[in-house]
């Protein structure tokens, strides 16, 4: 069976210039035309895939190539199409097809997107400011969420060089800081009002942030401050406005004034024993609310995502009292020591530090 196998696969055909042939009789000159007489000249077949010098073997013979590796080749060009078909259709732009060749061209090209840019900023920017200048914030906390919807803005306007609509919206951040330090005042007029009446008022706030807490409906006035949102939103943007006006020689005091007083609101969250994990929330009291659907415990994002906020802020008003927080946090989490280096626990309980 090997053997027929063998001359199935590859057909031998001695050759012309062996010597032990030509010498022999003319029956076997002969024999050249039909494979099958010369068998007693046939070895062992040769290992698949193995290919003798110059397509003679040892014996004289030369081979036929084998139509199995047709064949493979034939697959795997089979296949490689077949994976072709399955590749999605290229979405990206393709810069090396772009027609711009000369530097005035691509320099054209550039100023043309970023007209683009500009255009859709102007369009999203006028679908916005109707909205946020006609938006009822009396409360001390909505002040503060309007406040972050025009922090979110101002970056972007100014690296745009959009200069009308960054005033605007700079003196809307002036705007509502300043109203927001009228209403602190008003909010607790000791010199004005009877202890008792301060007492009965602080013990109806309490009652309310309590039902605050629990997930019950309440006035506006009550609802707290996120600590990791508004670190990220607007205390991480009044610090980047500050220092790109800085970085133009037009930094404004006001800008930094309000980042600090947001600053110092936020580093009420800090009230545990080592005063190195926030709260969820902080309201307008100085008393701090838990998430209790986790149980009063909070995530890695809010514990491992002020560090750099605090510190810059410290940096800009030469006050060590946010970078202290900082330094807490982060020798508390070097302390915990995990069995993976790196890999940190997901929650955390402000109250006792415990992860």
């Amino acid at each position: 069976m090997t053997g027929i196998a063998y001359l199935h696969s590859a057909y031998l055909f001695p050759s012309d210039h062996d010597p032990q042939i030509s010498s022999s009789s003319s029956t076997s000159r002969s024999s050249k035309k039909n494979p099958f007489l010369t068998l007693g000249h046939i070895r062992e077949p040769p290992s698949f895939g193995s290919t003798p010098v110059n397509g003679v073997d040892e014996d004289g013979f030369e081979i036929v190539e084998e139509p199995f590796a047709d064949r493979k080749h034939e697959k795997e060009d089979q296949q490689q199409s077949q994976q072709q078909d399955r590749r999605q259709p290229r979405i990206q732009y393709s810069f090396e097809r772009s027609p711009v060749h000369t530097e005035d061209a691509k320099v054209n090209q550039t100023h043309d997107r970023l007209l683009a840019i500009k255009d859709m900023l102007r369009h999203a920017w006028f679908g916005f400011v109707p909205k946020m200048q006609t938006y009822n914030h009396k409360s001390k906390t909505q002040r503060i969420q309007i406040r972050g919807e025009w922090v979110d803005a101002m970056d972007t306007l100014l690296l745009a060089s959009m200069m009308d609509e960054y005033s605007l919206a700079k003196n809307k951040i002036l705007e509502l800081s300043e109203s927001r330090r009228a209403a602190q005042k008003q909010s607790i007029p000791y010199g004005e009002v009877a202890v008792e009446q301060v007492q009965e008022q602080g013990e109806q706030r309490q009652e309310q942030e309590e039902d605050d807490i629990d997930g019950g409906d309440n006035d506006a006035d009550t609802h707290g401050i996120g600590f990791y949102e508004t670190v990220v939103r607007q205390l991480g943007g009044l610090l980047s406005i500050y220092e790109l006006e800085r970085a133009q020689g037009k930094e404004d005091p006001k800008i930094l004034k309000a980042a600090v007083e947001l600053g110092d609101q936020l580093a009420l969250a800090f009230q545990g024993p080592n005063k190195a994990l926030p709260a969820n929330t902080i309201f307008s009291s100085g008393r701090v609310g838990f998430n209790k659907v986790l149980a009063g415990k909070v995530s890695l994002a809010e514990v491992s995502t002020f560090q750099l906020e605090f510190r810059q802020l410290s940096h800009f008003s030469s006050n060590e009292k946010y970078k202290g927080l900082a330094e807490n946090n982060i020798k508390y989490l070097a302390l915990l020591n995990p069995r993976v280096p790196g890999l940190y626990p997901a929650y955390f309980d402000p109250k006792d530090g415990a992860a």
